[in-house]
């Protein structure tokens, strides 16, 4: 008996899905690079990538179902994984997690956790609802 699949019908989830919520940024911050008059090579972008992704994994410990993340740039709520995602692609984008204002596209290891503990950048455009 053969049965019908919909599996190509069921949109991927994931950590790159939880960042390009609403819309796309992913793909613009890796064009952004690549249009610098000095761009990053391939290492150095797999490495700004893995920061972003592993410090956003991290910080997604569940905001509970009544936080809401307001993202300023596309006028946008989102909640729970995709609010943490996008919360926190706009803070490694504003450079929140760098000691460095030269290179703000990079984690510093445990610089990131004595800021976080206000949780400043989850605060800055939240909304409860």
């Amino acid at each position: 008996m053969a049965r019908k699949s919909n599996q190509f019908q069921i949109p991927p989830h994931g950590r790159w899905r939880h960042l390009d919520a609403g819309v796309p940024r992913i793909a613009p911050l890796i064009a952004h690079w690549d249009a610098l008059e000095s761009p990053p090579d391939p290492k150095e972008k797999t490495k700004r990538l893995i920061d972003l992704f592993l410090v956003s994994v991290l910080l997604d410990a569940g905001a509970g179902n009544d936080w809401i993340y307001r993202d300023e740039s596309s006028g946008k709520s989102f909640s729970r994984s995709e609010g943490l995602g996008v919360a926190s692609f706009n803070m490694f984008k504003e450079g929140f997690f760098s000691g460095d204002a030269r290179q703000p596209h990079r984690v510093d290891g445990m610089l990131v956790v004595r800021p976080l503990f206000p949780f400043e950048g989850f605060t800055r455009s939240h909304s409860y609802e």
